[in-house]
């Protein structure tokens, strides 16, 4: 089924976030699992003992905070602070990544608070600290997570499965890097994970959240498409057959058949048509507002358009409404001919 004007919304924040900053990685290589939940801790140390390679593997976990008299959750990447600055390019808004001890942390700057202040969190092993933030970084709703030391990854054991999603790669200056490369593979072979690019890892997160987006786009676009074409078929039979008066009248008023049935075609692609026209409306005003705020957001936001979408839903909407007039007045005009004949016998 071809995707409705309600996605519209969706391509164009999907099309924003994707000229923005992808996950502010600044590694040139990376490692992804490969048939695998994640990246073993074996695997890493693997990478990490090649000469002149330097390899930064993020541990998600949980972190909850205190918002008056209820824990907030939020999403946390245990990382060595030197391989964060090496690996992951942060727009620091406030503070230094310098500062990042076992002491500190760095959180986004959505979360409203600024560097030098003092946070407490629980982990999620039940641990409770004191963290100082180091700096707080620009980051994008759905990418806005704290960066905590190494001293916590023992709690990704308890928040998640205790494997990183992502192994960041960067070559020290004057490494072989087919050599390194070579090597990599080599180490990485059968573990269930594999070496890509920045570039590849960017496109492979870009296409595996739009697929997720497309499925609950799909599902729900089904049931929501599907319940418009009923209404608009039952709303058309209903009122068209209550118009059998108006049949009678244009048949005594001398219209043939097949005058009447083009009369009530053309009335109902009319209505089609404006109905059509302030759909339009109606989105290019949503969307008006929605590039707006996606300017703000993200600078250049390009909104996508779905032509072969429009003119699909168009057609069908159109058809329906004509079978929805066709066929009462296919009904009335008979009923109305075998009531005639029988007058006349």
């Amino acid at each position: 089924m071809s995707r409705s004007p309600a996605s519209w919304a969706t391509d164009a924040l999907g099309a924003a976030r994707e000229n923005g900053p992808q996950h502010h990685v600044r590694a040139e290589y990376a490692l992804a699992p490969d048939g695998t939940p994640g990246i073993s801790p074996q695997v890493v140390e693997n990478v990490a003992r090649i000469e002149g390679v330097r390899v930064a593997a993020p541990l998600l976990t949980t972190l909850y905070t205190h918002d008056e008299d209820r824990l907030e959750v939020n999403g946390a990447l245990v990382v060595d602070g030197a391989e964060l600055k090496r690996m992951m390019d942060l727009e620091v808004v406030d503070g230094s990544l310098d500062a990042l001890d076992d002491s500190t942390t760095v959180v986004p700057d959505l979360w409203g608070r600024p560097a030098g202040s003092t946070i407490e969190v629980l982990m999620a092993d039940g641990e409770e600290a004191d963290l100082r933030i180091a700096a707080t970084y620009h980051a994008l709703r759905g990418e806005d997570v704290a960066y905590l030391p190494q001293r916590f990854a023992r709690t990704a054991i308890h928040a998640r499965d205790g494997l990183a999603r992502h192994a960041y790669i960067a070559l020290e200056p004057g490494t072989d890097r087919t050599a390194a490369i070579t090597a990599i593979r080599r180490a990485v072979a059968g573990t269930g994970a594999r070496l890509i690019t920045r570039d590849q890892l960017v496109a492979s997160e870009s296409a595996y959240a739009r697929h997720l987006t497309e499925v609950r786009q799909r599902s729900v676009t089904v049931i929501v498409v599907m319940f418009c074409f009923i209404a608009i078929l039952n709303t058309l039979l209903m009122a068209t057959a209550d118009r059998r008066r108006d049949l009678v009248v244009l048949r005594l008023a001398g219209a043939t058949p097949g005058q009447v049935m083009r009369f009530f075609i053309a009335e109902s692609l009319l209505v089609a048509a404006i109905g059509v026209a302030l759909a339009l409306i109606a989105t290019a005003l949503n969307l008006t507002g929605l590039w707006g705020a996606l300017h703000q957001l993200f600078g250049t936001a390009p909104l996508t358009v779905p032509y072969a979408a429009i003119t699909a839903v168009t057609a069908r909407s159109t058809l329906l409404a004509v079978a929805g007039t066709v066929l009462p007045v296919s009904a009335a005009s008979r009923a109305r001919t075998v009531q005639l004949v029988g007058t006349r016998e």
